[in-house]
């Protein structure tokens, strides 16, 4: 398609491919999310209606959170 080779979408599929799962992984990881959710907790701390779950960092792991 406007003489633009296989091997040339190939490598931008790859790309996207490759971006997705980094953001995905990023995602799932519980480490990362329960820093998000203290600097969430700490820059809405003055909202009286906003309410973050508190997780120990003791039990916070890659897979799994409490």
């Amino acid at each position: 398609v406007f003489g633009l080779s296989f091997e040339y979408f190939r490598g931008i599929i790859e790309c996207i491919i490759l971006c997705y799962f980094s953001i995905l992984y990023q995602e799932i990881d519980y480490i990362n999310e329960g820093r998000n959710a203290d600097r969430f907790r700490r820059d809405f701390r003055n909202i009286k209606w906003v309410r973050v779950p508190v997780s120990d960092s003791k039990f916070v792991f890659s897979l799994w959170l409490i």
